[in-house]
């Protein structure tokens, strides 16, 4: 393996572009393989300074021009030599002399960062590279030491709220004397020691021992047993062998076959020991049923990066949402000049980006995250002219990804998620069917439908001034003539009007859908809750925020899910708020495919139903969530220097009316390193197929404020009982490096 990386040691030069210009750039990889560096600057060349960007904070590598700077650079560079780091803030676009040279660069680039994230390693193996990342950062000069101000420095990045004192003396306890500086210093191997000191787990090892006894060390059998009792799993005792032989790190003849406490402790921190069940990580729904009878991923606005009325349009967007498992994206089409439809979010003065550019990522991204059917929402309003170059764009740029085929006029319900594997759909206008034996010939141009226009909600009042100035508002009840071309292309999705449950039932076919408001589809689960229930197993329903979220917040989309609405579309560019938290946590059962099956009681058409009173015979369950520890809790981002934080724990249930419940643990003064509550809460659980677990992390800051820390979201059914750990999430969604809850969990 280290000779393909040494083209990436040795360096090549590769073109950077940016928004102003592209300049020319020897790009390396540095030895211990953690950043990507280059030089050639003119303003750093007199400094002999390498500039780069830690690997370890790429999230992903794009091929092609699939980043906004590239797909806008004009002249178009060819698409074979492009590639993109896309990180959290931003992009790194470059452009390769041969394609030779670009595809080494990715899979190079991609097995390094893999290796950075530690996503093939084992526990213990990416707790060391990440105290090997802590000693590089903290060694400020370089010598492969560190003083006691550097370690200090450390620990209080750390959040380890240790006395300078008490620091001193562990310092000293371990250190060496460092002739080079004339004072104490640790080398790495003594520093991990400090750290070893630093993260012991006491309420651990107080676990072990009820199971080890005076030896220290559990055997297959106390292992089962433990397992079996504790953690309510099904093992044999092969397992259990397999699992000592697996996390234990003491390669001791006299152990064969037994697990000390540092075992013990890498198996609790391991994968299949986490809150979230591994076996929710994988498809294991049934995915033959009609997608009505699934709730799935939806965005809104999905090309909007920010606010509703002056921000940025991008294809960064569906790209991001795709990449979340998103299953359903919507785009707002209208004419553009050279005959190329833009699509925006129209009366307002939020940028376009070009219709095809869009489905040109749709194409590249549909199916990276998952391989069921993703849903084109097309909010049209161009005229027949432009609509015909949206069908051709669909057509050509989509292939045979795009179902076409008309359905069976035998059909009596909608197709399958699996049916529809790995195939796009669109959702639309349609014009009227022929009826059986006519000449569909007739009307070949088009027809007339009515136009459904998202952005007339947004009421008056709302609108600045200056977009008042700008744009003419529209109207939601105008007709629009739509081009036979792209009605075809709307198969199983049709658009259409919603008037009562009960006509909606007497005129309308399974195929059709459609789309409320979040005020409209409250209102209907709040006052016919039942027929909604039933409405929802034979039709898709789509629900979009209200016109009066301008600054791009969401509702909460349990209050949908609880009638059994499949299509509860988000803004997903909101990612750092409860109702994404919430949404993402939710689909992430079902292997994170953005289909989850509604519960039975949710796919039946005689249904009753009614999560406002009436469960029927569903049983409720009493959940006691303890809150035992934490781990490695981050500071907020705007924590001052060397302040050590004060955290406590939210947790919040929700799902139907009855279920929607919260509890705080008390605050841990000064301690973000390893905190203790053995706090437990108690709850009543009457719905669980449609609970929904949340907890947050806060810092307690009287002065100026409680400041976010971490979050964990996951469906109450995916939880598995004992004594887990939760690998804690940034307010965005980031997995936050080492950061963990441990927790013990019993439902009855």
């Amino acid at each position: 393996m280290e000779g393909e990386f040494t083209p990436l040691k040795n360096g090549q030069h590769l073109i950077k572009v940016r928004r102003r210009g592209t300049f020319r750039r020897l790009y390396y990889v540095n030895d211990d393989m953690s950043q990507l560096s280059y030089s050639g600057s003119k303003k750093l060349k007199c400094l002999g300074v390498a500039l780069g960007i830690d690997l370890g904070d790429v999230q992903e590598i794009r091929e092609g021009r699939l980043t906004d700077i590239l797909n806008k650079r004009e002249p178009k560079p060819p698409e074979e030599l492009c590639f993109s780091l896309v990180m959290k803030n931003g992009s790194l676009d470059l452009i390769a002399e041969s394609r030779e040279a670009r595809d080494l660069w990715v899979k190079g680039l991609r097995t390094v960062i893999q290796a950075c994230k530690g996503s093939n390693l084992k526990v213990q193996d990416l707790r060391q590279l990440w105290i090997q990342e802590s000693f590089s950062r903290a060694d400020k000069s370089k010598d492969g030491m560190l003083s006691f101000e550097e370690v200090l420095a450390l620990m209080n990045t750390m959040n380890a709220g240790v006395p300078k004192e008490t620091a001193k003396k562990m310092f000293d306890e371990i250190a060496l004397s460092d002739d080079k500086k004339g004072k104490a210093a640790l080398n790495l191997e003594q520093f991990r020691k400090l750290y070893e000191k630093l993260t012991m787990r006491p309420e651990i090892e107080e676990l072990f021992k009820k199971y080890s006894g005076e030896s220290m060390s559990v055997n297959a059998e106390a292992l089962k047993e433990f397992l079996e009792t504790e953690q309510k799993e099904s093992v044999t005792l092969v397992d259990c062998k397999q699992l000592i032989e697996k996390f234990e790190p003491s390669k001791d003849p006299s152990r064969t076959g037994e697990m000390g406490p540092e075992g013990f402790k890498m198996l609790l921190l391991s994968r299949n020991q986490e809150l979230f069940s591994p076996k929710h990580n994988e498809v294991y729904q049934d995915m033959t049923q009609p997608m009505s009878h699934y709730f799935i991923a939806s965005s809104h606005n999905t090309y909007l990066l920010e606010d509703q009325l002056k921000g940025p349009s991008s294809v960064e967007g569906y790209i991001r949402a795709l990449v979340k498992g998103c299953r359903c994206v919507e785009l707002d089409c209208w004419d553009g000049s050279d005959n190329e439809p833009v699509v925006y979010h129209g009366h307002t003065l939020t940028s376009k980006i070009l219709f095809k550019d869009i489905i040109r990522a749709v194409n590249e991204f549909a199916f990276k995250s998952s391989e069921y059917p993703l849903i084109l929402s097309l909010e049209n309003h161009c005229s027949v002219k432009q609509q015909d170059v949206l069908a051709k764009y669909l057509t050509e740029i989509l292939g045979d990804k795009l179902y076409k085929k008309p359905l069976s006029r035998d059909q009596e319900v909608l197709p399958s998620p699996e049916f529809f594997k790995n195939k796009i759909l669109i959702k639309g206008k349609k014009l009227p069917q022929p009826a059986e034996g006519q000449d569909t010939t007739d009307g070949e141009d088009g027809g007339e439908v009515s136009d459904e226009d998202e952005a007339a909600d947004i009421p008056d009042e709302q609108v600045p001034e200056e977009v008042k100035k700008v744009v003419e508002k529209g109207s939601k009840k105008s007709k629009l003539k739509l081009s036979k071309n792209l009605s075809d292309l709307v198969v199983v999705c049709k658009s259409v009007h919603f008037s009562s449950f009960e006509q909606q039932r007497q005129k309308y076919k399974f195929y059709e859908m459609s789309s409320f408001t979040e005020s409209k589809a409250e209102a209907l689960a709040q006052n016919q809750p039942t027929e909604y229930v039933k409405h929802n197993t034979w039709q898709l329903s789509r629900i979009y925020p209200k016109g009066t979220r301008t600054d791009s917040s969401n509702y909460q989309p349990y209050k949908m899910w609880n009638v059994g609405c499949q299509v509860v579309a988000l803004n997903y560019q909101t990612d750092g708020h409860e109702a994404m938290h919430i949404n993402l946590g939710k689909f992430r059962d079902n292997g994170s495919s953005g289909y989850i099956l509604k519960p039975a009681f949710l796919r039946q058409e005689n249904s009753t139903f009614d999560p406002n009173g009436n469960y029927g015979d569903i049983t409720p369950k009493k959940l006691k969530f303890k809150i035992i520890s934490g781990q490695m809790l981050p500071k907020p981002n705007s924590s001052r220097k060397g302040e050590v934080i004060d955290p406590y724990v939210k947790l919040k249930i929700v799902g139907v009316p009855a279920d929607n419940k919260k509890a705080t643990t008390s605050v841990v003064q000064n301690n973000g390193l390893n905190p203790e509550w053995n706090e437990e809460f108690e709850f009543q659980v009457n719905v669980p197929e449609l609970a929904t677990f949340r907890l947050k992390i806060r810092d307690k800051d009287v002065t100026s404020g409680d400041e976010y820390i971490a979050q964990y979201a996951l469906p109450f059914t995916s939880m598995q009982q004992g004594y887990r750990h939760i690998k804690l999430l940034s307010k965005h969604g980031e997995q936050l490096p080492m950061a963990s809850l441990f927790v013990h969990v019993d439902i009855q």
